[in-house]
């Protein structure tokens, strides 16, 4: 990684830090509405993919403490995560402290049966009966909006469990076809929420995606808000976050390595003001060019990998 390391951003940010006993103070992170969904979440989401799957067991079980205490709430993950070890990990937490936490978990399925299968595979992984968000997983060109909704489509499987409150909202990620992503949300109006890339070299998830989603009430939730670390070259991490921000937004769902950058991220969450539109025009025409180093857009690549 050139120009913005991992000790950098920590050391850099030194100021921002009160230390721990001004964390102990109980500040109250931010928190924005979920869409339509009645839902109010903080700003900050925990990532359960490659940056938690890069922790031991250990590490990460004391990083989702910490992260209950600092009211970090919202917790996402996926069935495919480090093969199921992410879900595994949750779970051992949520075992004891399932209602303080928004839930959030996902399905790589695009049939009906497959969709079911992983489901209650990740109930068990996530010692839970009730998931609060699923999502269908890394939407793709090549992928089918309408066969989703058929009768043997992922999404008729959603919508049974949801019947059922086994889950209560419905979403779609993805970090590569803003185009495919629009045509989802446009064709089913019981999408919730979406998960996507909110950064200076991808704007074209602002541009093509957000608004429709604005529009039907579907709530907004950044992802790769670094570029999976790609960006630290022509802009820190407490600047894309910033960025990310001050999107229409409900969340940022971050991969952080660790309590330290949790701590980090937290303290930056508390002093956030908006970035000015001007200010976040200059910065995507600064790093738009940028966009064909982003490694997630490689046709090899798997979401929640460890690299």
């Amino acid at each position: 990684m050139s120009g913005w390391t991992r000790r950098k951003w920590l050391s850099g940010l030194a100021g921002l830090m009160f230390g721990k006993a001004a964390i102990g103070q109980k500040q109250e992170i931010p928190k924005r509405p979920l869409g339509k969904t009645g839902v109010s979440v903080p700003i900050l989401a925990v990532g359960g993919g490659s940056a938690f799957m890069a922790m031991n067991d250990e590490e990460a079980e004391r990083f989702l403490w910490r992260a209950l205490e600092l009211g970090l709430t919202y917790w996402d993950t996926a069935h495919s995560y480090g093969n199921g070890e992410s879900e595994t990990r949750m779970g051992r937490v949520l075992k004891t402290e399932r209602k303080r936490v928004f839930l959030a978990t996902k399905t790589a399925a695009r049939t009906y049966d497959e969709a079911m299968r992983q489901v209650e595979l990740s109930l068990k992984r996530l010692q839970t009966d009730r998931i609060d968000l699923i999502q269908i997983h890394d939407w793709r060109a090549n992928d089918d909006q309408t066969a989703i909704g058929r009768k043997e489509g992922v999404l008729t499987a959603l919508r049974k469990l949801r019947e059922e409150k086994v889950v209560r909202f419905i979403g779609l990620t993805g970090h590569s076809t803003a185009e495919g992503m629009r045509k989802v949300l446009e064709l089913y109006d019981d999408i919730d929420t979406v998960l996507l890339p909110i950064n200076p070299a991808q704007p074209e998830f602002e541009e093509v995606v957000v608004p429709v989603a604005k529009k039907k009430g579907i709530a907004v939730m950044a992802l790769k808000v670094t570029g999976r670390g790609s960006l630290f070259a022509k802009a820190d991490p407490p600047t894309l976050l910033r960025y990310a921000w001050s999107a229409p937004i409900a969340t940022a769902v971050v991969g952080m390595t660790g309590i330290k950058i949790l701590e980090t991220n937290f303290q930056l969450a508390l002093q956030f003001e908006p970035m000015s539109e001007p200010e976040r025009v200059k910065l995507r025409q600064q790093m738009v060019s940028m966009r064909n180093q982003l490694p997630y857009l490689a046709a090899h690549y798997r979401d929640g990998q460890v690299v």
